[in-house]
């Protein structure tokens, strides 16, 4: 239903002698001056097609109106399903939203937090927004993270 990603992003390799990966390198983004981009939009080969790679440890943008969407490829080399936790490295982002495959293949969870969002709206309570991730064993997966704020727009993000 949804494709993995464009084949020439290079997927982040999880392996069990890390446990810490810096996102910033690996991460495709997408400016969406509107706002008016969905999940569904994301995904759909026109729009996934112009997503850029990212050249910096973490992307910053100054201060736009614009949304931005990133998305993250994952590739598992370990024999069971390992849980990691995303974080994004700015607690001023006013809205993320992180999509992550549902487990059936069926499309996306998707979890809207932000510092426009009660605190009770964070998957994991933390002064900072951070996400459960599980990937499964030898397997790969595409992640996506939609943010929006009415500051600077920079998202520094690792899998710690």
């Amino acid at each position: 239903l949804y494709p993995v990603a464009d084949a020439a992003q290079a997927a982040v390799m999880l392996t069990p002698d890390r446990d810490a990966y810096p996102l910033g390198r690996v991460l495709d983004y997408l400016e969406d001056p509107t706002g008016a981009l969905t999940i569904d939009d994301v995904v759909s080969p026109s729009v996934a097609a112009r997503f850029v790679r990212s050249q910096v440890d973490a992307p910053n943008f100054g201060y736009t109106r614009s949304a931005f969407w990133a998305r993250i490829r994952l590739r598992s080399s370990m024999a069971q399903t390992t849980d990691w936790r995303l974080e994004l490295g700015f607690a001023s982002m006013g809205q993320t939203d992180y999509y992550r495959p549902r487990t059936d293949q069926s499309g996306f969870e998707a979890i809207r937090t932000g510092m426009r969002y009660p605190f009770t709206t964070r998957e994991i309570p933390y002064h900072r927004v951070v996400f459960a991730l599980s990937v499964p064993p030898d397997a790969e997966q595409v992640i996506y993270l939609r943010f929006r704020n009415e500051g600077s727009m920079t998202f520094p993000l690792t899998l710690p």
